[in-house]
């Protein structure tokens, strides 16, 4: 019988594709999307055969915060628990996903406010639909699958994580005129 493998908010995992590791931490839950697991992606990549310490991992920089389901991704996909550290605190960063035409036809059938562009949440706190995004750290925040999480950390996938409005238009994704748009950086 297969051992039970508890998750809990701050565990390191380690995810190997090749010759190449990559390291995630889950960090807490966004009940604004569809309960979804946040998770921190360091950016340091270590071969395959490297065991850095907890401590290594995570006083490494991210690279990206993004929504998966980390039971997933251990289950199915053989993401490895390695450890735990405390959870860093994500209460600064924005989420945004794009309201396109369909989205903005629900809304309107729902009584709500259809002309906005952007729907732009911090975890756990749902806030109004904007036609600008805020000012700060703000990240795409769609739910990803484990598989593509994979494809993220070791294929660079193309429409990964557009950090502002300019990447988001440079990557071809569809979105208005951005002439009254604030630019994040």
């Amino acid at each position: 019988m297969e051992r039970r493998i508890q998750i809990r908010k701050g565990d390191i995992l380690s995810i190997t594709r090749g010759e190449i590791k990559r390291h995630i931490q889950y960090v807490c839950n966004d009940f604004y999307q569809l309960n979804g697991n946040i998770i921190y992606i360091f950016k340091t990549k270590y071969s395959s055969k490297d065991d850095p310490t907890i401590e290594e991992i995570v006083n490494d920089s991210y690279e990206l915060v993004l929504h998966t389901f980390v039971r997933i991704g251990v289950k199915k996909n053989g993401w490895k628990k390695i450890g735990h550290s405390h959870s860093k605190d994500v209460s600064d960063i924005y989420f945004f996903t794009w309201n396109d035409d369909d989205q903005r036809r629900i809304l309107s059938m729902c009584n709500h406010f259809s002309e906005y562009n952007w729907r732009v949440w911090t975890i756990n706190k749902e806030m109004p639909y904007e036609n600008e995004l805020p000012t700060g750290k703000c990240m795409y925040g769609p739910v990803y699958p484990p598989s593509h999480i994979e494809n993220i950390l070791f294929d660079n996938e193309p429409i990964v994580h557009p950090k502002t409005v300019n990447q988001i238009v440079s990557r071809g994704l569809l979105v208005p005129p951005i002439a009254t748009y604030k630019v994040v950086t």
